[in-house]
């Protein structure tokens, strides 16, 4: 994520996957000298449905910095139809 301004209609410091759906931003932790923050997140559309897990990085809470994605479903596994918190 750019922290540069390039939709005045949209904050400057706003997490946001290159593409697709986002949901669900949770698990915000501090560790080992930056904050993560995860997110529900379908890298294949733009809709509910293939539930993997995104994660991002930041060591001030502005400049977040994207990192690959945290939990993907198994398939065939019991959680084929996506991952979830429970």
């Amino acid at each position: 994520m750019s922290t540069a301004p390039r939709d005045l209609f949209r904050p400057v410091a706003h997490l946001r996957p290159p593409r697709n759906w986002i949901n669900d931003p949770n698990g915000l932790v501090f560790h080992d000298g930056h904050y993560h923050a995860f997110y529900q997140y379908n890298p294949y559309g733009s809709t509910h449905a293939n539930m993997h897990w995104g994660h991002f990085r930041s060591p001030d809470l502005l400049t977040w910095e994207p990192l690959p994605i945290a939990l993907s479903p198994t398939p065939g596994g019991v959680d084929a139809d996506g991952c979830f918190l429970r």
